[in-house]
């Protein structure tokens, strides 16, 4: 868990911003997403384990794709993504995903699933 925080994390403040002259909004927006999707990844590691996962690429149980290499794959294409897109798309794409991230947070922790 730790790993995949930082290495994510350091990758969305630094390495992008570098390339694609993001601006101070944009890596604090990816920063965001990056941090909702690590308390994701925590909660749907517990949903897992319980068989109750509802994302069909995972599979109920974890059988079809496992926790960890999804959400690193999907972090990586989120920053791929919005470091393709010009600065008004980014900050639309941004705010989207940053939205429904937290909603689905807040879904599993209303589902007794905690971050840690």
């Amino acid at each position: 868990m730790r790993s995949f925080l930082l290495s994510i994390f350091l990758l969305a403040s630094s390495g992008c911003g570098a390339h694609n002259s993001w601006s101070v909004r944009d890596v604090t927006m990816e920063s965001a997403f990056v941090g909702l999707t690590a308390v994701d990844y925590a909660q749907t590691r517990q949903i897992v384990k319980a068989c109750g996962e509802s994302n069909p690429f995972i599979g109920r149980c974890g059988e079809k794709v496992d926790v960890t290499l999804y959400m690193v794959t999907a972090t990586l294409a989120h920053i791929l993504v919005a470091h393709v897109l010009d600065d008004d798309a980014r900050t639309v794409f941004q705010a989207a995903t940053i939205g429904i991230e937290g909603h689905v947070v807040f879904r599993n922790y209303r589902n007794g699933y905690g971050p840690w």
